[in-house]
């Protein structure tokens, strides 16, 4: 075909087709470079682009389950920071506990000893409400237990018999007793005017029989045979040995029936042990099973059971609470021979540092398992955010060649359109 036409320049349509063509190419390596990205739209790549956001779901979830394990972790800290107090506080009682096992120590020493234990009980159970992550009360987290110590038959019986005047009551009447005797042993001999003496023992008298009420149905009651023997003899011996019978008579009689009662205290507080135990070991219900997503898709999490905590800790507090009750039982302040009593209450201390021990090591067990589980997330992640880089992302050496290329090509495409540009002046020379 000839190129002498005027009205379709076949030249130049070709010349300005391949220079749209490589305009085309030049703005699409523009926009890469520009943006980093070899994928800025579907039409650049369309597998690729699903594939690239398939895998930023992923890494954007691997990132985030990371970020969840260590909140979690915070939770779990949180949570064995106050067990951790639990525990010393129990330590602290069981140490108590030991000293007042030891009969060594007096009526008020063994009380003061209670107060202190009474008062680590209220402050184990006033913690559940206190330690709190996200206003999740994490050593609270399940069930409430099965009634108080503090209104328990036991105790009850033990407030409606006065029990805290017993060892007093009991102590008075030893010292009347005693007080009178020095008196009696201190009157020259042959002497019958008795004096404050009488008075003294009539007072020892007095203090038994009214101890013997106090306590009435434990034992029988203080002999009165006294009054007779003070108002019939004159003979000195005969009047510290009744006074002496009568002191025998009350503490064998009254004192060890304070011991048995006492005793059976102890016997009606160990049930409360035994509920505590029962109460801590019970299983899980799965109502305060904490879940952490530790994992970019469903169900990839790890369980941790805070009724379990919550149980422990309560019974911790019940048991401590119970013990100070049972210290504060008639007869177990009295002095000798009520040390064996108080030990027994040690046991359930070490059942509850057991308790609290085991839960820690749980929480320490899991929160070794988040820190691989994090290590594991960041390394999938990195992985995954190098393969999505492949896909998404502009090979900027490349991208710079093909824009170079684009470039000549554009300035040659406007050079040969100019030159297409030209050829129809040739006819000019035909029509001259």
């Amino acid at each position: 075909m000839s190129n002498m036409v005027v009205r379709t320049n076949v030249f130049a349509l070709n010349a300005h087709r391949n220079m749209k063509n490589v305009g085309l190419e030049q703005r699409r390596s523009s926009n890469r470079l520009a943006s980093g990205y070899r994928i800025n739209s579907a039409a650049d790549d369309a597998a690729g682009l699903a594939i690239s956001e398939t895998m930023r779901a992923q890494i954007r979830g691997l990132d985030q389950a990371s970020r969840n394990a260590q909140d979690g972790q915070a939770m779990l800290l949180t949570t064995e920071g106050g067990l951790e107090e639990i525990g010393n506080m129990l330590q602290r009682v069981r140490e108590l506990l030991v000293q007042a096992s030891n009969d060594t120590n007096t009526q008020d020493q063994r009380s003061m000893i209670e107060q202190e234990v009474g008062q680590l009980g209220r402050e184990i159970l006033s913690m559940q409400n206190r330690v709190e992550f996200n206003s999740n009360r994490v050593l609270a987290m399940g069930p409430a237990a099965p009634g108080d110590i503090t209104t328990t038959a036991a105790e009850m019986e033990l407030s409606n018999i006065n029990a805290a005047t017993w060892g007093a009551e009991l102590n008075g009447f030893l010292n009347d007793i005693n007080r009178a005797i020095d008196l009696f042993n201190e009157l020259p001999a042959g002497n019958t005017s008795w004096g404050g003496a009488h008075a003294s023992a009539l007072a020892a008298v007095t203090a038994g029989q009214t101890f013997s009420t106090s306590v009435g149905g434990l034992g029988g009651t203080a002999p009165t045979t006294i009054v007779g023997t003070l108002a019939d003899t004159a003979n000195v011996g005969e009047v510290v040995a009744s006074l002496n019978a009568l002191r025998s008579s009350v503490m064998s009689t009254q004192g060890a029936a304070l011991r048995t009662y006492s005793t059976a205290i102890r016997t009606a507080f160990s049930s409360q042990y035994t509920a505590a135990r029962s109460f801590a070991t019970a299983d899980s219900s799965g109502d305060n099973v904490a879940w952490f997503q530790v994992g970019a898709n469903s169900s990839q999490g790890i369980n941790f059971d805070f009724e379990t905590v919550s149980r422990v800790t309560t019974a911790a507090g019940w048991i401590v609470r119970s013990a100070a009750s049972a210290m504060a039982a008639p007869g177990s302040g009295s002095g000798i021979g009520y040390g064996i009593d108080v030990t027994t209450l040690i046991n359930g201390i070490n059942s509850s540092l057991q308790d609290v021990n085991r839960v820690r090591a749980n929480l320490g067990s899991v929160q070794n398992r988040m820190d691989y589980t994090m290590r594991s997330l960041d390394i999938s992640s990195e992985n995954l955010s190098d393969s999505e880089s492949r896909v998404r992302n502009a090979d900027m050496a490349r991208e710079m060649m093909r824009f170079t290329m684009a470039n000549v090509l554009q300035q040659s495409s406007v050079s040969m359109l100019a030159q297409a540009n030209q050829l129809p002046n040739n006819l000019l020379q035909l029509l001259r």
